[in-house]
């Protein structure tokens, strides 16, 4: 059975990779990136009254500003995801 050294989630779509954020957190091996709208769901909840609902945090978080299109969206990975690519090393 093979290993895999190191994994890289990238989500790219309106809603924050917050799940995924939460299942891999403290998994060293996995980068989590998720490119989203900054005003999404869940948004205006205390974790006080609600902590499930609270945002969890990528490895690297990218927001979008609600109304953005292609180009923004591929902005943010030519930007973002060489670095990724040479600090991880996936």
């Amino acid at each position: 059975r093979s290993a895999t050294a190191r994994v890289l989630i990238v989500d790219l779509d309106v809603h924050q990779g917050d799940g995924t954020a939460q299942i891999l957190q403290g998994h060293d091996r996995c980068y989590t990136w998720s490119v989203h709208c900054s005003v999404n769901f869940p948004f205006g909840f205390s974790e006080k009254h609600a902590p499930h609902l609270g945002k969890d945090r990528s490895s690297l978080d990218t927001a979008l500003e609600r109304g953005s299109g292609d180009a923004e969206m591929l902005d943010a990975i030519s930007v973002n995801l060489p670095a990724i690519l040479d600090s991880f090393e996936p």
